[in-house]
This record gives structure tokens, sequence and C-alpha cells, in this order.
């Protein structure tokens, strides 16, 4: 179960990408979250597995409260926060200074460079696919 209760979220000081948001999720439910580009789907999510600290109100995920400072930004997710080395930590901080650098610059995210790969592949399988079926 997920619980969120007025939680704010932002990347920079004073600047929310996501404000005074509350809803409870049940354990088994199904959900969407749609929603336009820089609506702040993704940053929602990385708060809930714990990448991202909210910057106000509670987030608990299975009863943890994944608001406590040891969940914050750069560390971990709550499920792994005792499994993770500090190299793993500062490797894990680099990569997001480097995205948010990248992303400062107007650099396309990289999830958005693999998604058009991705679904390359599929048409590019999908099209040898049909090109066995016809010969057959």
């Amino acid at each position: 179960m997920i619980v969120a209760r007025n939680i704010s979220l932002s990347y920079e000081k004073n600047k929310n990408v996501l404000g005074n948001t509350s809803f409870h999720i049940k354990d088994k439910e199904f959900i969407i979250i749609s929603g336009s580009s820089g609506s702040g789907k993704s940053t929602l999510l990385k708060a809930i597995y714990g990448n991202l600290a909210i910057t106000e109100g509670s987030l608990t995920v299975n009863s943890v409260d994944i608001t406590k400072k040891q969940y914050q930004k750069g560390v971990s997710c709550h499920h792994c926060i005792d499994n993770v080395s500090d190299e793993q930590r500062a490797r894990y901080a680099e990569r997001e200074k480097q995205m948010a650098l990248a992303s400062q610059r107007g650099h396309a995210h990289i999830g958005s460079d693999a998604a058009k790969t991705l679904q390359s592949q599929r048409a590019l399988k999908k099209a040898k696919i049909e090109a066995q079926q016809i010969k057959k």
C-alpha cells in the first residue's frame, strides 16, 4: 500500500514539479499514472522508490515511512538501503548529477533515447517475422 499525504516534489528550490498531492493506492490495486510531458509522473515514481526526497508531506510504502532522512536522493531505495555500498551510493549520486547537467543543457534524457531504440528493435523484429510468414 502506498499513502501520500500533501506531498510536494522539486528538483530546484522553490520550484515544485508536484505540489500538495495526496493519494492512497491499495495492495494489488492497478493504477495508471498519466499526464503531459513534464507534469511529474517520473518524479513521483522516483519519490516512491526512494531516489528523490519529497520536500513536504509524508509518503508511506508498505507501512514504511520513506520520508526519513536515510531514504533521501542519492542513497538508495527503501527496499535495499542496507545492501548498498558507499561506492554504489557515490556512483548513483554521480549519475544523478550527470543527468541533471544533461537536462540543463537541453540534451535528451537517456530514457527517451532508449525507448526509441526499443521501438525500432521491436519494429524490425516484427518485420522479420512477417517476412518469414510470407515465405511460407
